[in-house]
């Protein structure tokens, strides 16, 4: 809720300081239609991908202004130089800070198409003096299953334990990626999957 209240108050009365983004959004029955995507005044220049992660206010061809929330469409992208940016509508989840696990719907950038796909994502996470805007990332085997948080898994010294990750998250292809150190960092992990990507497909 306190997401959805951000997001709505941030698009109230910004109009005038708005920047518009040539886009488009792709609607629950797969048809895409060419937008605006209003980016949050607060950024002066460059893109804050944080500011679309759970709402897009966007202008139609016709003029016309309409919200949306990562329930209502199943992607949306924008067009910067020669590059696209594209999100997707993902439910992501992870542990649950009191045990169990957490849900939640948000629009994530995507960086790596193929057999596991991997999300880009500025969470915030609780600081000293407030929240720290931290960039993690999201896999996701197919686009109607969960994404899960690829550093969510510690083991005993406190490391990002990526060997139990994919044991878990992909058992039966686990062997592909015993390979990697014990102190695997997170480029390294990436890495590992774009290989993997390439290898399922031939």
């Amino acid at each position: 809720m306190k997401h959805l209240l951000l997001f709505f108050t941030l698009i109230v009365g910004l109009n005038t300081y708005a920047r518009k983004i040539e886009g488009y959004i792709v609607t629950k029955d797969a048809d895409t239609v060419k937008c605006e995507v209003v980016q949050n005044f607060a950024v002066i220049s460059g893109i804050d991908i944080a500011s679309f992660q759970y709402g897009i206010r966007v202008v139609l061809e016709d003029g016309k202004k309409r919200n949306f929330m990562p329930e209502d469409i199943k992607a949306f992208g924008i067009y910067i130089k020669k590059d696209t940016l594209h999100f997707v509508s993902v439910r992501v989840e992870s542990p649950g800070l009191f045990g169990g696990r957490d849900q939640r719907q948000v629009f994530m950038h995507i960086i790596q198409r193929g057999h596991i796909k991997v999300y880009y994502f500025i969470d915030l996470m609780n600081g000293p003096n407030g929240a720290i805007r931290t960039p993690v990332y999201a896999v996701q085997l197919s686009y109607n299953e969960n994404a899960h948080w690829l550093e969510a898994k510690k083991n005993d010294s406190g490391r990002y334990d990526f060997k139990a990750f994919f044991k878990s998250f992909i058992p039966e292809y686990s062997t592909f990626f015993d390979s990697m150190s014990d102190k695997a960092r997170l480029d390294e992990v990436l890495d590992k999957i774009r290989k993997f990507n390439r290898a399922m497909v031939k």
